[in-house]
């Protein structure tokens, strides 16, 4: 048995060497289909939208598969027009899911309530002459749509029917648009609980805290022409200028913002100046968690992901040299998935691993504590050393297996220079250990369980 546990520990150690993400070709006639909408409802279950990334091009095709990849199932929505774009996706669960359409007019809202055989139109009046950037179910039956300005205020929709009947927003509830302003997709809003945020090509960021009832704006830098947002929680955020776009602006491709406040105030941050961001998605399950796509300028513009557990204090690579656009989406530290590059043999890329796996690996941004861990491998009594960045400040114990389960939650107060813990409390395995501030200052590392033999 001991040898058995060994192997598995050295397995997940080597784990980083090895290819995570995996193509699911889509098998399109050609190449230039895009994957920039994902939902993902479970494991086996995700939606995608793609576009013909071609002047002209028109696409209307609902994509799912229900067995993880290995198969997909294509259809048509029947909008009409000559060059449809589709503009968003959200799923609900495998046979619920709405699409959202351009036909080069108006847009629309299209749902499915049978795995995508069969598809009603949701909106009729609604965004007529322009379309919806994106649509948040808070439940099965609250969502809302967003859009840019129409009639001179922004088109915000509210349903609280699955989407057959409407409300718009009214614009005394709205800060008003600017000249030229307009929403952006995809990446363009990012919702936690009950509050929801859009980025706007002026970069501003607007903020709802009552499913998009009420807003408020904030000015969070200028220039350029598109922007994003993307939240871990109520309270923290980032909002970036996604790379190709952010080539044409006076800051750097490496640049973002974060907030800690629900994106009252914003600090300027930047990675790795190789790096061209791509998207921050959200980890759900992980406190802080985030997947972070850049071009890496090394490797001939090729995708690298990133991976941080605790909100960009530490932040390491997961797998680099992808050709993908960068757009990624995932439900849990075990389940994502990537979207591709416009080719035939790489339409989409599912992850196959465990985002766990990498904290603790050479981090590769950020200036986070380091922590020592002693003995390790632990059998029985081991001391965890605190930085001494975190003396006299109150603290939280983590300990959590590699599905990012919590095994250990404890408060240490604040002359605490070691932290005693008992490997005789945990099986054999790799465990994470996060030592987190009441300042938000969050150190992690690994810690090996070999248990020896009776």
């Amino acid at each position: 048995m001991k040898k058995i546990v060994i192997f598995s520990v050295f397995a997940i150690l080597l784990t980083r060497a090895n290819a995570q993400f995996i193509p699911r070709p889509l098998n399109f006639p050609s190449d230039n289909y895009g994957t920039e909408y994902l939902s993902i409802v479970d494991s086996n279950n995700v939606w995608v939208g793609a576009d013909l990334m071609i002047i002209g091009g028109s696409y209307s095709n609902a994509i799912n598969t229900t067995d993880g990849g290995n198969t997909w199932q294509f259809y048509n929505i029947p909008e009409t027009g000559t060059s449809i774009l589709i503009c968003g996706v959200c799923a609900l669960d495998a046979r619920n899911c709405y699409y959202l359409l351009y036909n080069g007019t108006n847009g629309s809202i299209w749902k499915t309530e049978n795995g995508g055989s069969l598809w009603t139109r949701k909106t009729t009046i609604q965004f007529a002459g322009g379309f919806a950037n994106f649509y948040h179910a808070f439940t099965a039956d609250t969502g809302m749509a967003g859009g840019d300005p129409n009639g001179g205020y922004w088109e915000i929709q509210r349903t609280f029917d699955g989407g057959n009947t409407w409300a718009r927003v009214l614009s005394a509830n709205i800060p008003a648009s600017l000249n030229q302003e307009a929403g952006t997709s995809p990446c363009g809003y990012s919702a936690a609980g009950n509050n929801i945020w859009f980025s706007t090509n002026k970069g501003r960021c607007y903020r709802s805290t009552n499913k998009g009832l009420n807003w408020t704006v904030k000015q969070v830098t200028s220039g350029g022409i598109q922007y994003s947002v993307c939240f871990v929680d109520s309270l923290r955020g980032v909002f970036w200028q996604p790379s190709p776009w952010s080539k044409n602006s006076t800051g750097s491709l490496n640049t973002f913002y974060s907030t800690t406040d629900g994106g009252l105030t914003w600090v300027q941050r930047s990675l790795d100046p190789k790096y061209y961001i791509r998207s921050f998605s959200r980890v759900p399950g992980i406190n802080g968690g985030m997947v972070i796509c850049a071009y890496d300028t090394n490797q001939g513009i090729r995708t690298t992901v990133l991976f941080t557990p605790d909100f960009l204090t530490t932040i390491v690579v997961v797998q680099s040299g992808l050709f993908s656009d960068g757009n990624s989406c995932f439900i849990n530290n075990t389940t994502g998935w990537l979207s591709g590059a416009g080719l035939q043999d790489n339409d989409i890329f599912s992850f196959t691993g465990n985002l766990w796996e990498y904290v603790g690996l050479q981090e590769i941004a950020g200036k986070s504590p380091q922590l020592h861990i002693s003995p390790n491998p632990s059998s029985a009594e081991a001391m965890l050393k605190v930085p001494e960045s975190f003396s006299q400040k109150n603290m939280i114990l983590k300990v959590l297996d590699v599905t990012g389960k919590l095994m250990e939650h404890r408060s240490i107060s604040t002359t605490t220079k070691y932290i005693h813990l008992n490997a005789a409390n945990y099986p054999d395995g790799l465990c994470i250990i996060q030592l987190t501030t009441d300042s938000g200052e969050s150190a992690v590392c690994r810690w090996s369980i070999l248990h020896k033999d009776n």
